[in-house]
C-alpha cells in the first residue's frame, strides 16, 4: 500500500504543480460562463430579421387584429442596434387583387414571391373559423418555403385563437371581462411537510425553493462534471507519455503494475477532489455572500466527494 500512496502521490503533486492546472482551474469557470453568456446573446440577435407576411382573410375580421398585434411585438423586440428580436411585416391584399375567380392565380403569385425572397410566407384564414357551430373543425393555412422556422406560425396560431375566441364570445353576447374572471387559472404551489417541535407546537410547511431543488442539484452535478472530464484525460496522456518513453519499463521494476496504475488512479482522483473543493468554496462563499447560507449543505458536499470518487474510479 505504501507503494501505491507515493505514486499516488507523485503523480497528485506532479499534475497540480503544471502550469495547464492552474490555467485550466481559472479558466473552466471563465469558459463556462462565456459559453452561456454567447448562448443567450446568439439567442436574443440570432434573428433580427424582417419577415413579411401577407393574410388572406375571408372573415375580413381577423387581419386588423395580426396587424394590430405584429406592432406591439415588432415594438418588443426593439429597433435598430437594440433590436432583440424578429419583426413581422403583415400586409393584406390590395383591393381587387384577389377574387373568387382568381384566387388561385394570387396565391401562385404570392409563392412565386416567397421563392424570389420578395416574400417570406403568406396565411389564408377560411371565413368558417368564426363559427362555432361548424360541421368541420377549420383549418388555418399557412404557406411558406421554411417550414423549419416556427416563430412566425407560432405567434400566428396564438394570436388568431386570441382574436378568434374573442370574437366567438361577441357573437354569443358574452361578457369577456367575465370570461376571463371564470377562466383564471389556478397556480400549484409545492409545499414541505409540517413538523412536530419539541415543545408540541407544528413548524408549519414552507414553500420548495426552486433553487435548492433545482439549480443546486444541477450546479453540483456540472462540477462533478468539469473534475471529470478536466482530470481523466490527464491520466490517460500521463500513461501515453510514459509508455511512448518507457518509463514505465522502468517504474515495473520497482512496483508491480497494479501498484502503479492503482497510484495513478488515486492521484488523479485526489486531483479531481481538488478541483471540486476550490468549486465548492467559490460557490459556498457566493452563497454566504448573497444570504443563501441555507444552501451550504456540508451533507450534501459529502455524498458528492463521495459519487465524484467513484465516477473517477468507473
Amino acid at each position: 500500500m505504501s507503494r501505491i500512496f507515493t505514486v499516488a502521490q507523485s503523480e497528485f503533486t506532479t499534475l497540480v504543480r503544471t502550469k495547464a492546472f492552474i490555467i485550466g482551474l481559472l479558466l473552466m469557470p471563465v469558459i463556462t460562463a462565456g459559453a452561456i453568456g454567447f448562448q443567450v446573446y446568439a439567442q436574443r440577435h440570432s434573428d433580427r430579421e424582417d419577415h413579411a407576411l401577407v393574410v388572406l382573410d375571408h372573415t375580413g375580421a381577423l387581419a386588423s387584429a395580426l396587424v394590430e398585434s405584429a406592432a406591439a411585438f415588432n415594438a418588443k423586440n426593439g429597433d435598430g442596434d437594440a433590436r432583440t428580436g424578429p419583426h413581422f411585416i403583415v400586409r393584406t391584399p390590395e383591393a381587387g387583387a384577389m377574387t373568387a375567380e382568381g384566387e388561385s392565380a394570387y396565391k401562385l403569385q404570392l409563392s412565386e414571391e416567397i421563392r424570389k425572397k420578395q416574400l417570406f410566407a403568406f396565411v389564408e384564414i377560411p371565413a368558417e373559423v368564426l363559427d362555432p357551430a361548424a360541421e368541420k373543425l377549420p383549418q388555418i393555412r399557412y404557406y411558406t418555403e421554411t417550414p423549419s422556422y416556427d416563430r412566425l406560425p407560432n405567434w400566428l396560431e396564438q394570436t388568431l385563437n386570441e382574436s378568434i375566441t374573442k370574437r366567438r364570445f361577441d357573437q354569443a353576447g358574452v361578457d369577456q371581462a367575465l370570461v376571463r374572471k371564470l377562466s383564471t387559472r389556478a397556480d400549484v404551489t409545492t409545499m414541505g411537510l409540517l413538523a412536530k417541535k419539541a415543545d408540541g407546537t407544528v413548524d408549519q410547511a414552507k414553500k420548495v425553493d426552486e433553487i435548492a431543488t433545482f439549480v443546486a442539484p444541477f450546479a453540483v452535478l456540472f462540477i462533478m462534471f468539469l473534475s471529470v472530464m478536466s482530470t481523466a484525460p490527464q491520466l490517460l496522456n500521463a500513461v501515453i507519455e510514459e509508455k511512448m518513453s518507457r518509463i514505465s519499463e522502468v517504474l515495473v521494476a520497482s512496483v508491480s503494475p497494479f501498484q502503479l496504475l492503482m497510484g495513478k488512479l488515486l492521484g488523479v482522483a485526489a486531483v479531481s477532489v481538488l478541483l471540486a473543493v476550490v468549486y465548492f468554496l467559490g460557490a459556498g462563499y457566493y452563497m454566504i455572500y448573497a444570504g443563501r447560507t441555507e444552501l451550504v449543505q456540508p451533507a450534501l458536499m459529502g455524498w458528492f466527494l463521495l459519487f465524484l470518487i467513484c465516477c473517477v474510479l468507473m
